[in-house]
């Protein structure tokens, strides 16, 4: 008779037993793997990062490498039994399939932190009402100058700066600062823009002040006034499309430009809208896709987060950045008849930025000055001559792009700032008898480390350079570039120095007033102006100060008198 024999355990295939006693579904090669993940981790975040979203979207590969190589090992190396293993890769799989089916990304904020909703669930601004349900009857209105209109981006210096305004109350208290209406509005990064208008009722006249900015509702992109004493809509303009993107968000991002009665837009598709202020209506458009004969879809893949520029009022002209379609020529700027819509001139050969053109006088010549794509130049009013180039400003419209704008810093010199690692540089214009160009640019200073602006401005207060460094503030010394301070993590928000205090809207959408110092600021107040993503520039017209962001927008009275020079 054969002897039956039970079965060698140490023959066995040990990945089909159950895990002999004493063994770990954490070994000690696992726990090495997780401390050195975590290490890697905490050097990236506290190291000084040149882009802190690229540091978190580092250490995100970093975790999900480290917890794939983990479960790739649990599944295929583990003594757990094979059915074990199996249930576990079963029960993964389901549980990813039904998050993946439930859950969407649908926004992430400058430093690349998603908001994550449920699939089935619309976007703000697609359950809104029509505009056109909004708007009340109105009085008869006319623009008229107003000593303290805000009629384009950054304000009417061109920058951040309020320098004609005195605050009246010392401490600041939240009963100083006054809410005087907040309303829904749609998706959009546009800022507002605000001008004085002179209301006709029953034979009396009264002068109170309108508000222009862009906004999505659904699949209509949209340009509304609004009255900013109750910030009930006045008009709208609307034109078929919606801009949409995971990294940029939606809606239109350009920022109305206000002068001599008429509102200049520019939309995500490059619609450029000429609109008669008192009226709504259009006076002339311009669709510069058609003008490069580029689609919706060609632009998208040059320039992903939509159009962005500000139209540039100068002289009797509208200046636009225009770029091209993809593998075909593109032109720096176009130049348009502010009255007509004719167009004037075409220039420059580069892709468009989401930087606005600026006018500046350097070096005697009243000029141009426009942040493309991957270069910085200088252009004649009258026919857009290029005057001058610095080509060592680069990037692309579609990663590590151009948002921030040049500022004036004296007769000759501008700063340039960007994100992405590039940090800020000063360069200095001056006239040439020699090489290519009338002009020439030099650089005085760069530093890589400072004024790391993503989607923000700086502002120049005497000697200092002002401005949100990667989400931190920072005062930069303008005539060394060094840092002379970094303090207070705002997120990629925006600023508004008004007088001696700077408002801070942080990212996340509160309001924060501050002193500067020789070592810093001074916190004089926060107010939970709003919960939600907040890119759009702030506005102040008169004492009102108007912010928004892609769900609501509200006006606050300010404590503060406006000095009339």
């Amino acid at each position: 008779m054969t002897e039956v024999t039970s079965p060698n355990t140490t023959e066995t295939d040990p990945i089909a037993e159950p895990a002999p006693v004493g063994t770990s579904i954490l070994p000690a090669s696992s726990k090495k793997l997780f401390i050195l993940s975590a290490i890697i981790i905490t050097i990236l975040r506290i190291a000084e990062p040149m882009d802190r979203a690229m540091t978190n979207t580092l250490s995100a590969m970093v975790a999900i490498l480290t917890f794939a190589l983990y479960f790739a090992w649990l599944l295929f190396r583990s003594h757990l039994s094979i059915a074990t293993r199996k249930r576990i890769g079963l029960t993964s799989c389901i549980i990813l399939a039904i998050a993946a089916s439930m859950f969407k990304i649908t926004a992430v904020d400058g430093f690349l932190i998603p908001t994550i909703r449920l699939r089935w669930s619309a976007a703000p601004d697609q359950s809104l009402t029509s505009i056109n349900d909004e708007i009340l009857a109105r009085d008869t209105i006319s623009t008229t100058e107003g000593h303290f209109d805000f009629p384009k981006f950054l304000g009417p210096k061109g920058q951040p700066l309020i320098t004609d305004a005195v605050w009246n109350e010392d401490p600041l208290t939240p009963e100083s600062i006054r809410q005087q209406w907040r309303r829904p509005i749609g998706a959009g990064w546009s800022a507002y823009s605000a001008v004085s208008v002179e209301a006709k009722q029953e034979g009396s006249k009264s002068v109170s002040g309108i508000a222009i900015t862009m906004q999505q509702r659904d699949n209509q992109e949209i340009t509304t006034a609004v009255d900013i004493e109750s910030g009930a809509p006045i008009w709208a303009i609307t034109n078929q499309g919606r801009h949409e993107t995971v990294l940029g968000g939606i809606g239109p991002r350009s920022t109305p430009t206000i002068q001599n009665g008429k509102a200049y837009t520019l939309g995500a598709f490059g619609i450029l809208n000429c609109i008669e202020v008192s009226t709504g209506d259009v006076i002339w458009t311009h669709d510069l896709l058609a003008l490069i004969g580029s689609s919706a879809e060609e632009d998208a893949s040059m320039i992903s987060w939509g159009r962005s520029s500000s139209p540039l009022v100068v002289d009797n002209l509208i200046i636009v950045p225009l770029g091209g379609k993809p593998g075909k020529p593109s032109h720096s700027l176009i130049a348009f008849d502010s009255e007509t819509g004719k167009e004037k001139w075409r220039a420059g050969d580069r892709q468009v930025s989401y930087s606005s053109p600026i006018v500046a006088t350097l070096d005697g010549k009243r000029q141009i000055v426009i942040v493309t794509e991957n270069n910085v130049e200088g252009h004649d009013i009258e026919d857009g001559a290029l005057l001058w180039q610095y080509n060592d400003w680069t990037g692309f419209s579609n990663s590590r792009a151009s948002t921030s704008q040049p500022v004036p810093i004296n007769e000759t010199d501008i700063l340039l700032t960007k994100g992405y690692g590039y940090g800020a540089a000063r360069i200095k214009i001056t006239r040439s008898a020699e090489g290519k160009f009338p002009f020439v640019a030099t650089e005085v200073w760069t530093n890589p480390t400072v004024l790391k602006t993503k989607y923000t401005n700086v502002v120049l207060v005497g000697s200092e350079i002002i401005g949100l460094s990667d989400g931190v503030l920072q005062s930069v010394d303008v005539e060394t570039g060094e840092s002379n301070w970094k303090k207070g993590r705002f997120g990629h928000g925006q600023i508004l120095m008004v007088a001696d205090v700077l408002i801070v809207q942080n990212e996340n959408g509160p309001l924060h007033f501050l002193k500067l110092q020789e070592r810093g600021f001074q916190e004089l107040l926060e107010i939970d102006a709003m919960s939600d993503l907040s890119w759009a520039n702030l506005c102040l017209f008169e004492n009102q100060l108007l912010i928004r962001n892609s769900v609501e927008t509200v006006c606050y009275q300010l404590p503060l008198s406006r000095i009339s020079h």
